[in-house]
């Protein structure tokens, strides 16, 4: 099948490829697209998110999609962190959440009203969503700021430790 892209990676696409959809007699009509396989990777700013070449599936990307978009009135953090550096951001909602985070990095939850966040993975990361063309290669999340009525994609690649930043167009 054609590669497909939904979006302008000039500022953000998705691009995915269905390789495989079980299609064979001794699937029930129910069962028969159950499991999609194929490729998947994001871009943003023309930067590539995720691994294509890796063969997932891409029917448990569509359902970790539809999960993490109804979460949208989750995302919301407070200013004070929404205006952090993006590596601090980062930090605080992806590797404070995986207990990755340097000896000498002291989060002070209440200073950044963390508690509140009880599923900081099902709000704001987006691993899940990339499945293997993500998974240990590169993090991502997404958070809002009501105030500013914003939106920042924040994504580091694993191998070279670089971070990036998208800033999403207002939202009201």
């Amino acid at each position: 099948m054609q590669i497909e892209e939904i979006g302008d990676r000039n500022y953000f696409s998705i691009v995915y490829q269905i390789i495989d959809t079980n299609d064979e007699d001794d699937y029930t009509d129910e069962e028969k697209h159950k499991w999609w396989h194929g490729h998947l990777c994001f871009y943003a700013h023309n930067l590539t998110i995720g691994k294509y070449e890796e063969w997932t599936s891409l029917i448990v990307v569509r359902n970790y999609l539809k999960d993490f978009l109804e979460n949208h009135k989750c995302r919301f953090v407070d200013e004070d962190l929404y205006n952090q550096s993006n590596e601090m951001i980062f930090d605080i909602l992806y590797e404070q959440f995986y207990g990755r985070v340097q000896e000498n990095f002291n989060l002070d939850t209440k200073k950044y009203n963390i508690d509140h966040y009880a599923k900081v993975r099902d709000n704001f990361h987006l691993d899940d969503v990339g499945e293997d063309a993500f998974r240990d290669k590169f993090g991502v999340i997404l958070l809002n700021s009501k105030k500013q009525k914003k939106q920042k994609l924040i994504w580091k690649n694993f191998k070279t430790a670089n971070y990036f930043v998208l800033n999403l167009r207002s939202f009201v």
